[in-house]
C-alpha cells in the first residue's frame, strides 16, 4: 500500500516534473544584440525584475527535481529572458541532466524577436527533443501516456504590430479553460 501524503507513489505511477518560466538571463550582451526591444527588455530586467528570477532559485529547483528522479520533465516556455544565443546555451546546459527524458515547448520570451525566430535559436538548442519538425509535438511516454506540446508563442515586434514594439505574446485562442475555484482546492 502506498501513502500519497508521505510522497510514496503508486507502484505504476509515472513521475513527471513540470517547469515553466525559467527565464534564464545574462547580465551582459554585445551592444548589437541589444538593439530594439532586447535593450528595453534588459533595462526592464535590471530595474524591475531581476529579483523575480534569482539564479539561485532556479539552480535549487533543478537540483530538487533531479533528486526526485522523475520519469519525465516538461518545460513549458520562457526558458530565456531575451532570446539571446547565450541564454539558450545556458538553458540547454542547465537542462542537459534531464535529456532524453525532457519535453520542451517555447514561450513568448523564447520567440522574443523576429530575429530569434528567423534564426531558429530555440530549435538549435532543443530541436532534437521533438521540436525540430515543428509543433505540435507528441511525446509518447508509454503506458498510454503522451505529452502534447503546442507552441502558441510569436514575436510581435514587426511592421504589422508597430503599435507594440516591445512586446511578445502567446495565446490559446478564443476558447479559454476556466480557472479552478481556489476555495475548492
Amino acid at each position: 500500500m502506498y501513502n500519497i501524503r508521505r510522497g510514496e507513489p503508486a507502484p505504476d505511477a509515472v513521475r513527471i516534473v513540470h517547469f515553466t518560466d525559467l527565464h534564464v538571463w545574462q547580465a551582459w550582451a554585445w551592444p548589437w544584440e541589444l538593439l530594439g526591444k532586447r535593450g528595453v527588455g534588459l533595462l526592464h530586467l535590471w530595474l524591475a525584475r531581476v529579483h523575480v528570477f534569482p539564479r539561485w532559485a532556479l539552480l535549487a529547483a533543478l537540483a530538487h527535481a533531479e533528486r526526485l528522479q522523475p520519469d519525465h520533465v516538461v518545460v513549458s516556455g520562457d526558458l530565456t529572458q531575451l532570446s539571446l544565443p547565450a541564454e539558450f546555451r545556458r538553458a540547454r546546459a542547465l537542462l542537459e541532466r534531464f535529456v532524453p527524458r525532457l519535453t520542451v515547448v517555447p514561450g513568448n520570451h523564447d520567440r522574443y524577436t523576429l530575429d530569434s525566430q528567423r534564426r531558429r535559436l530555440f530549435e538549435q538548442s532543443f530541436g532534437e527533443l521533438g521540436s525540430a519538425a515543428g509543433f505540435p509535438t507528441v511525446q509518447d511516454l508509454g503506458a498510454d501516456l503522451r505529452i502534447l506540446g503546442i507552441d502558441s508563442s510569436k514575436p510581435t515586434c514587426s511592421r504589422a504590430d508597430a503599435s507594440r514594439p516591445s512586446s511578445s505574446s502567446g495565446s490559446r485562442g478564443s476558447s479559454r479553460v476556466p480557472r479552478p475555484n481556489a476555495a475548492a482546492w
